[in-house]
Order: C-alpha cells, then structure tokens, then sequence
C-alpha cells in the first residue's frame, strides 16, 4: 500500500515528544491554553448580557413618559421539573409574556440577552438542564419561543397524564371560592390531562367535534361533584339529566350563588341596624372608648376566613384549604368560625358592659402586699378573672413582677386581647376567701370577676342557673367544722381550695423537698432462716443521651431523702441491680431495682387486703355525695430501718445507693403501707379504702364535705400524701376500684363481663368452631348448655349449608344468657384459689379469663378482651403474648395484688420469663418493661398447648372493646424505650435510614415482618427454607421503626448490605473475637460468624492478633555456677537432619566431651 500521510503530517509526528516528562508538559500546556480561552469567552459573553440588560433598562425608562423611576416588576419564575404540571407551564407561560409586553425589553434584546431574560425566569433546575443539553437547546439560534417549546415538549414527554386526571378527578370547590373560578380551575386542569381535543367520532368517522362534548361533560360531572354548597348541588340535581348541559349547570350554580349572597348581605345589614338600635344611651356614649367594641367595628374590613385585610377575590384567601380546629370544616380558621365556640383551656372569653350599679367592692391581696378593696365586675359569661394595668397599683404589684401569660384571652366579638401578664392573688367578700390568676390587659374597662369567681364568693348560687329548691345555709356559730367557702363553691373550687389549704397533703408535681414520712416506726425486712445475701454486680447499660436526666434524677431522690448514697469504701453484703424505663408521656426516666432474687426469701406480715366486692356492697343506697382520693408516693412515706436499708442496696454507673424509704417491687411493701393507711383513717364512718384509693360517702352536702376534710386532717396528722390529678370532690356519681357507685347503688365494671355478653355473633363455620369450643368448656357446670347449643352446632358439619336463621340467634342469645348465670359466672371471695388464662393473637386483640375454685370446681369470675392499638400490631410474638398478661392482670389488680396464683399461656416463652428470668437477664426493653410491671404479682406461669387453650383463645380472636386511654398509657412508655435502645446502637442515623430502606426492598427480610407480624407456625417444617434460619431466634425478633431487631439492640441486616458491614467490622483488623463482639452490640445475620471467622482467616493482619500469636514470657534459667556446666540449643541440626529430639536439645555436663556425645547421639542429656 502506497504511504497516503503528507510530508506535514509526518513531520509534526516526528517532532512529537517522546519522553514521558515532556509529553506531559505539553498536555498542562495545552489545557491552560483551552482554559484560558473558555475563561475570556466566558468574560465575553457576562459582559455582552450586561450590556443587553442596560440597554433594556433605558428603553423600559423612556417608554415611561421620561421619568427617573421605572415600574419594577419581577420576573415569573417556572416551578422546578419536579412539581411542574401543564396548567402551571401555561399560566407561567402566559404571565412571562405579559412581562415582557409590560417591559418592552424584548424588541431591544440581542438573542443572547432574550436567552438571559428566560433563564432568570426558570427554576436553577431548569437551567442546569438547558446548561447540560439535557433540553437540547442551540444557543446560537434558538430564540424564546423556540426554547420554551422545548420545555413544554420535555414536560410533556416527563409528565405522566394519569397525575393530572387524578388531580382533576379530586379538585373540589374550595370555601368562599366562586363558580367561575372553580370552573376556570377545572378547565385549566382538564386541558392538561392529555385527553385528545378533536378524536375520531365513532359514528361519523370524522373529527366531527365530539371531542368537545366530551370535554363539557367532564367538567359539567366534575363540576356538579365538586360543589361546596350542598344546597346549590341539590338545585343542580333537579334538572333533568337530557336536559343538563354545562352550561345550564353554570347558570343555575351563578344564579344560586348571587342569591346567597344577597341574601346574607341584607341579613348582616339589618342585624348591625338592630344592634343599633337596641344599644342603650350610656353605650352609645361609651361604645366608641371601648377597645373591644373598635375591634368589633373592624371585623367588617377583615376577610370572614382568615381574618386579615380583605382580599380583592375569594381565592387569595389563605385560609380555604385549611381546617377550623373549632367546627372541623374547612375554609376559615378558629378564631373566625361562625359555630358556636368549643372550651378550650388556653383560650378564654372576657365580658364588657358594666353600669355602675352591678359593681361589687372585693378586698384583693398579691403576696405580702396590704389589702387594697377594687370595685369589680361580676360576669358569668367570663372565662377568667382579668384586671386592667391602671389597677394594679391597688393591689399592690408592678407590671415588671408578672408572670408571663401564655393564655389566648379575648372579647366577646372573639376578638383577641393583649395580656401584659398574669398574678396570683386572693379575693375576699364577707368572709369568702377565693384564690385565682389574674390576667392582666393593657387597656379595658376595669375589673372583671368570672363566673367561676362570682360563685367562689357567693355571688351566684352553686350550680347557677339550674333551679335551686331550697338553699340553706348554716351560720359560722353553729361549730360543724365546715368552712362558708366550702358550702358556696362548685365541686372544682371546693377541689382547688383544699389543695390550698393542704399543701403538704397535696403537693405539688415538681417539689424536690423531703417527702414527709409516714407516722409509725421504721419497717424492718424480715428474712427467712439461712438466707444468704444476694449481689448482683451488673450495671445496665443506660444510654448516652439519657444518663443526665438519670443522673438527675437520682439526685432528686436523694434530695428527698429516698435513697443515700453509699459510703465511700463500705463493702454492700447486699446489691441489686437498676433498671431504667421511661415514665409514660414524659421524657423523664423512671428508676426502678429488680427486687425478684430477693423476694423468695422475704417474710410477708401478710396484712389482709380488702376485698372491691364486699366493700361495695356496704356501701348504703340512696347517697348522694361521693369523694374519691388517690394516694400518691405511698411506698415512699415508709421509713426503712438500717438493717433493712442496707439490704435494699442497687448499683448504678456512678456509683451504689440505698433506699432509705419502702420501694416498689418489695414483696412486703404493700403489706406494711397498707396497715398504716388503714390506721390513719380508722374510726370515720363512711369511709372505703383499698390500698391506695379511698372513698367517702353521704346523703347531704354539709356532712359529706365535713367527713372530706376530717379524712384529709388524718391523712396529714399521718403523713399521707394524696395525688391531685385523680381526686375527686362531692361528685354525683364516681368510679371505685372497678365499680360505678351512684345513688341508685353500684354496678360492676361493665367492661369486666362484656368479652360474654357482647360475643360477636358467628358469621361463618369457622365463628361457630370458636364458639363452640368456648361453651364446651363449661359445659359441666350447666347441664342446659349442651341443649342450647344444639342448632348452633348443626351448622358445624361441612355437607350442610351454613345458614343463620332465627332459631340459631335465639340459641346463640340464650346460651350468652347461660353463660353470665350465676350457674356459671361466679362472685369473688377471698381466700379461694384463683387461675387466670390469658392469649393474645396477632391479627384480632387480647383475651382473658379468670376463673374461681369453687369445690372442685373452676367457675369464671371475670372475663375480657380488646383489640390491638396500632403500636401491638409490631410486637412480637412473645411481646404481645406477655402483653395479653400484663393487660389481664392490671384490669384484675384487685383481684390478683397479694395473692399468689396460676397463669395459664399456650406460649412457652413466658414460662421462664415470668418464673425464673431476672430484669437484667432480659435484653429486649419492651420484654423487660412487662417483667417489670409483673413483679408486683405472685403469678406463677404454666404452659398448656394451644389445642386445649379455648377459651382465652376466643375472647383473643373476638374482641368486644376497644383499648382505653387507660389501656394504652404504658403502651407509648415502652415504644419510647425501644426506640432509645435503638438510637444508642452505634451505627449512625444516616445508616440506619439506609438500612430502613433496603429492609423494604430485601424480599427475605419483607417475608420476615409478615412472619413477626402475623406469627410463626407452630412446627419449622411449616416455615419458607429460607426464613428457616431464624427460627431458632423468633422468640426475640420484633420490628422497631421498620427495622428488624433481634433482642433490644441488634438489627437485622439487609443481605444488599451485610458485605458493607463486613467491610466496616473488619477495617481495624483486631481478629475474629473483636469483630464477633463488635457485630454482637449492633448487627446480626445468619450465619454471621461464619463469615467473620472465613474474613478473619484470609487477612494477614488479623493473624497477627490472634490470642494464639501472644508473645512467649521470658523464662529466666538459674544462673550456672562455673564455665561449661550448662549448654543450651534452640535449634539443632545432626548431620543435616532436623530431629525432634534435636529441636530442644539441652546439653549439660561435667566437660566437653558432652557436646561430642551429644552430636552422636539424638537425645537430651542431663546431668545426674
């Protein structure tokens, strides 16, 4: 083949370098040279744009008319690709060239600086794909409409249609929205939905204009759907369907609308002419001064939804997509809801008129000040007390010592009121003492006493406006022991003004000052013979971010006087260890000691325990007042003795402490604070109580509330402590212990029989199984159940038609009936046997029944159920399995505190949980957590197989109840503390998002969560191969914020990211034992430590920190007496050849001639 190069080429190749070095100079040289050329076309074009812009700058100044300042107008800007739709691009598009037309830039522009003018008007996302190419824009050709074509195409080709059809499909008219702007929003979205405008018609095979009419019928539907106003939807209707166009629909939609309108603007006219007229001489003089009155004058210049300055259209109105947290509906906000007001705790209503004949003079005192009498204004329509900033010096205060007010006051227009702040003072009127907050206003017309106030001293009756029969009241001389304030106040007040007056009986939340301790001598901890003492040296783990507020919160302990620290250098006999919740909607953490290793080997005093039932049923009919007390830090009040303190030791990180007061968990602790709550009291008729919760009963209201205040005396003669937030005052009707006590009598719990009563009527074969099987086991007690259930079991054979018919629902009512008689359902007595079943099922709720011994016979007391709250529904098996136990035994407490019984599961788990397992032996937090709140039971757990576990088993698949607030107040407690488990984990958060998301798309780890969910099968055989793997750890699986944990701190990892976890386990190359216990704080997999030790095997680094690669100790050998009389070899070599004998030969002798004995024979030799 002839050479083709030409002689110039083949010389520039000849002169290209060779050397490595200088072609790489040549490169750098080259790129600086390519950089330096983009650098000044860059600089070329900014400056070419700045020139554009000025020029465009001047024109916009002379085209109007010559003046020195020009209209600014900012440039619309596109919406992002992301939430860009059609009729946003259009309605940009449109306002783009308004501007334009406005501004006059464009017939001044060079192509360059049009471009620059539509760039500043597009989304940074825009521009870096017009910058990209991603648009494909020429910038040396394409003028604006050409490149805003692009953009539209781009949107079109990135936009699915579906979007907007469904946008279309769920626009609704919005609150104070007209019809044609509704209609114009339709319009717009419809255009966008991608239907064809002109399609072929199906009957002229023609673009005969058909299109259209489709349109106008997805709108006119659309349209119709969508309105606000029922009433003009209503009249819309009416017309017949052949004769309902959309046009005809707009036109009955404008006409309605214009007629409400008118309509509600004449009534407004003529009710302001109304109040006009009824306004009395001295208001019209005074109404102009009155600041709530001018706030009443501007409402009409404010919009009705939003309350702000009104807007020159409907649909600028902020508000008409929002919700009215008053009314629920949407379109205006609360404070401009025309509905009648809801109560609310931190907005309050204050009146306005006053003359001067209905002041009354009240003696106000704020702290130590003097006592300063104020002309106030009663007002029953008032929701607070308020005085004004001009009264404060009377009553002895400054505007500088108010307490921030954080209370939303306002008028009776609705209209809000400026509050400079609040004060704590007394009234007083003619004896009647009356503690209240006092808001204070910046303005106003003086102050003004709430109807709760007016009632406190006596200016209303109690209960006012009701009818009052007879009102009497006895004179201060007649010594019945009852305050006049207490006879005029509400139940609330009467409540509050206890609290006052006994404020070491009913202290406050947050008091840090020592807790007063019961009356009585120090309790003493009384062990069996031959116990040992018991030291339990493990300290939780506590997590990082909560050990300050722990740390606090044993301080405050300390500080009153609970606990003490531990001496240092003293040597505990005794110690147990501190476990760490989450008290329930706080925060907070909440101390606790795990006291079970003690407990066995505790004496109990064995104090009996009344009995709910008998108690009730001493209580008279016919009363008419009841008051019930709640104790609060009862265990607390107990002093310990010193031998006994010491034995209540328990470690923590910084440090051991001891209970110097009674604690929770002690199995003797509710004996003994029993007795003593027993003592306080006794003697007072008409007195109830049952550990903690005290009742107090009477016919008439003078005797009720003096017996109150003789059992609060007690109590704090005694140092007893009562709880504010579960009292409750002469009230009506109360709830004790289970049971609702009127004057009518008392009625059980009802909840306590409704699992029978409201047994869910069969709806298949599989329904009447279950219930079938829960009759059968009480058969023996009823002879007529095997009757009633006989046409409820011809349902059962699987040849028969399943048909429910009036015999089967008379069956079925009668045998509910026979269940809850006396036959089967039995009454408590004390001293009898009891065993509780429980069961829990992850798709339906829980269930319990306790039975009674009677006999020989087991006959059920009580029974429940209840379905799952949305949190139940992750837990584990065996977490809602000793949920279903925890849950039955709080609503027995009564029933089960102090006396030792059965628990009967059908999950073998609980056994060795509840019987033998220790709080710190338990890592799943939420598992720990229920063992805590079981410690206060003698339950002793047994298995029975789930075949033979009926009845448990459908109250558990048939719950009547929904859970309670009561129900769920540990439910949130425990998330808290399985989610603080998981945050102290040591993977960081971004990783644990990652991890989150790849659990969702692991095909093996979403069958796991159904698993979890919904329970594993009862065999492994019965289990996916390749969710076999986990069954040897179900029992700890739970899911936690979408992650799989496995116990309280290990997360199961996605297999797309176990090789990364390897990678970060195995970055420090510290062996196979610290990768193990790195891996076992954090993460797990199957078959984890496998692919640790077949890691650690491959990677020279990590043999070198084996334990087996320890260095050898330096053995020091005995110092020899003389020359030569030892020899010592560390390898030995005889005639070319390693032995094994030689590899440690020793040589010692009395001359030289040893070594030559030595190298002719392969043993060691000694000397003898």
């Amino acid at each position: 083949m002839p050479n083709t190069r030409s002689e110039g080429a083949m010389k520039e190749e000849d002169q290209t370098p060779t050397d490595p070095v200088q072609l790489m100079m040549a490169m750098m040289k080259e790129m600086k040279e390519e950089a330096k050329k983009r650098e000044d076309q860059l600089m070329r074009q900014l400056q070419e744009q700045a020139q554009d812009f000025a020029a465009a700058l001047q024109t916009n100044r002379g085209n109007a008319g010559g003046s020195t300042k020009s209209k600014k107008m900012d440039v619309p800007v596109l919406k992002c690709p992301e939430d860009i739709n059609l009729a946003d691009f259009r309605d940009w598009q449109q306002r783009f060239a308004d501007y334009t037309e406005v501004q006059k830039i464009m017939e001044e522009c060079t192509l360059s600086g049009r471009q620059s003018l539509l760039r500043s008007g597009l989304d940074p996302a825009w521009t870096k794909l017009w910058s990209t190419g991603i648009l494909e824009i020429d910038d040396r050709k394409d003028d604006i409409n050409d490149i805003i074509k692009k953009i539209l195409h781009y949107i079109r080709e990135h936009r699915n249609p579906l979007l907007d059809r469904k946008e279309f499909l769920e626009r609704n008219q919005h609150a104070g929205e007209s019809i044609d702007v509704y209609y114009s929003a339709l319009k717009s979205i419809d255009e966008s939905c991608g239907y064809d405008v002109n399609p072929t018609c199906k009957v002229c095979d023609d673009a005969c204009g058909h299109g259209d009419e489709l349109q106008q019928e997805r709108l006119r539907d659309r349209l119709i759907c969508g309105l606000k106003d029922q009433a003009i939807q209503q009249k819309v209707l009416a017309i017949p369907f052949k004769d309902l166009t959309l046009k005809k629909a707009l036109e009955v939609c404008r006409v309605e609308a214009a007629s409400k309108e008118t309509q509600a603007s004449l009534n407004k006219s003529e009710r302001q002419v109304n109040r006009l007229k009824e306004r009395s001489s001295y208001k019209k003089g005074k109404i102009d001064n009155n600041p709530l009155s001018k706030s009443a004058q501007k409402a009409d210049e404010r919009c009705s939804n939003c309350g702000r300055k009104k807007h020159q259209k409907p649909d600028q109105c902020w508000a008409r997509d929002k919700d009215c947290n008053n009314c629920g509906k949407t379109g205006h906000l609360k404070h401009m809801c025309r509905s009648e007001p809801k109560k609310e705790v931190n907005r309050m209503t204050i009146g306005q008129v006053k003359t001067s004949d209905d002041l009354v003079k009240i003696t106000a005192k704020i702290g130590n000040a003097d006592h300063q009498e104020v002309e106030w204004l009663p007002d029953t329509g008032a929701e607070c007390d308020v005085i004004t900033a001009d009264c404060l010096k009377k009553v002895g205060t400054k505007v500088k010592d108010l307490r921030k007010d954080k209370a939303e006051l306002c008028g009776p227009d609705q209209g809000r009121l400026k509050s400079l702040g609040k004060v704590t003072a007394t009234l007083e009127r003619e004896g009647m003492k009356y503690k209240t907050e006092l808001h204070v206003l910046e303005k106003g017309t003086g102050p003004i006493l709430s109807k709760v106030g007016c009632t406190a001293l006596g200016l209303i009756p109690t209960g006012w406006p009701h009818v009052v029969n007879k009102l009497s009241l006895s004179s201060p001389d007649e010594g019945n022991g009852v305050d006049m304030l207490l006879k005029s106040q509400s139940a609330a007040s009467i409540r509050e003004q206890l609290f006052q007056e006994f404020p070491e009986v009913f202290p406050p939340d947050d008091e840090v000052l020592p807790l007063k301790p019961m009356k009585g001598p120090p309790m003493k901890i009384e062990l069996l013979p031959g116990t040992s003492p018991i030291r339990r040296y493990r300290c939780n783990t506590i997590p990082l971010h909560w050990q300050d507020k722990v740390k606090a919160h044993l301080e405050t302990m300390v500080q009153k006087q609970i606990i003490e620290r531990v001496p240092q250098g003293e040597a505990p006999e005794w110690l147990f260890s501190m476990v760490v919740v989450p008290k329930a909607g706080t925060d907070e953490p909440r101390v606790t000691v795990d006291f079970s290793p003690l407990n066995p080997f505790v004496k109990r005093p064995m104090y009996p325990c009344r009995v709910p039932a008998e108690e009730v049923a001493q209580i008279p009919p016919g009363m008419t007042h009841f008051t019930v007390l709640d104790g609060r830090h009862g265990y607390w009040q107990v002093l310990l003795d010193k031998p006994s303190s010491k034995i209540m030791t328990f470690n923590t990180p910084w440090g051991m402490f001891r209970y110097l007061r009674n604690a929770m968990g002690l199995i003797s602790a509710g004996d003994e604070f029993n007795r003593r709550g027993d003592d306080a009291i006794a003697g007072i008729p008409n007195v109830k109580k049952i550990v903690e919760d005290i009742i107090i009963y009477d016919k008439d209201e003078d005797t009720h509330l003096q017996r109150v205040k003789e059992v609060i005396q007690r109590c704090d003669e005694h140092g007893i402590t009562l709880g504010r937030r579960k009292s409750t005052i002469a009230e009506p009707s109360v709830t004790w212990c289970g049971y609702r006590i009127s004057k009518d009598g008392y009625t059980a719990n009802p909840g306590l029989v409704d699992a029978l009563t409201k047994f869910p009527v069969p709806k298949n074969r599989t329904d009447v199984r279950s219930f079938c099987g829960l009759v059968q086991q009480f058969e023996a007690l009823s002879a007529d159940l095997t009757g009633l259930l006989e046409p409820i079991r011809a349902l059962l054979p699987a040849r028969s038609a399943f048909v429910w018919e009036g015999l089967q629902q008379q069956a079925f009512e009668k045998t509910i009936a026979e269940l809850t008689s006396p036959r089967v359902l039995t009454q408590f007595r004390p001293g009898a046997n009891l065993r509780l079943e429980t069961d829990a099922s992850q798709r339906f709720g829980l269930g319990f029944a306790l039975y009674q011994e009677e006999g020989k016979v087991w006959k059920i007391l009580r029974v429940g159920s209840r379905t799952l709250a949305p949190a139940e529904t992750r837990y584990s098996v065996t977490e809602i399995e000793l949920q279903g136990v925890v849950w039955a035994t709080k609503k027995l407490k009564f029933y089960l505190r102090g006396k030792a019984f059965e628990v009967i599961v059908d999950h073998k788990p609980l056994v060795s949980i509840i019987n033998h397992k220790a709080l710190d032996e338990i890592e799943t937090p939420r598992i720990q957590r229920m063992k805590e709140k079981m410690n206060m039971y003698l339950a002793t757990a047994v298995w029975r197989p789930g075949v033979k576990h009926t009845v448990a088993d459908a109250f558990s698949r048939y719950p009547v109840s929904e859970p309670t607030e009561d129900d769920l107040e540990g439910d949130e407690e425990m998330e808290k503390s399985v989610k603080l488990t998981l945050n102290a984990v040591s993977l960081q958060d971004p990783k644990l998002e990652e991890v989150r998301l790849k659990t969702e798309t692991d095909p093996v780890l979403l069958k796991l969560k159904e698993v979890i969910v919904d329970g594993f099968p009862e065999h492994k055989a019965n289990l996916d191969t390749e969710l076999r793997d986990y069954w040897g750890i179900r029992d700890k699986l739970s899911i936690v914020d979408g992650l799989i944990m496995y116990g309280s701190n290990r997360i199961v990892i996605p297999t797309s990211l176990r090789r990364q976890v390897l990678d970060e386990l195995h970055a420090a190359h510290q062996g196979r034992e610290r990768m193990l216990q790195l891996a076992r704080q954090s993460v797990h997999w199957p078959r984890i430590h496998e692919d640790l030790s077949n890691l650690s095997k491959g990677c020279d680094d990590c043999a070198t920190h084996k334990a087996s690669q320890a260095k050898e100790p330096l053995v020091q050998d005995e110092q020899p007496s003389r020359p030569g009389e030892a020899v010592a070899a560390d390898l030995f070599f005889m005639k070319g050849v390693s032995t094994s004998s030689s590899r440690t030969s020793t040589v010692a002798g009395q001359k030289s001639t040893i070594v030559e004995r030595a190298a002719s024979t392969p043993r060691t030799w000694r000397k003898p």
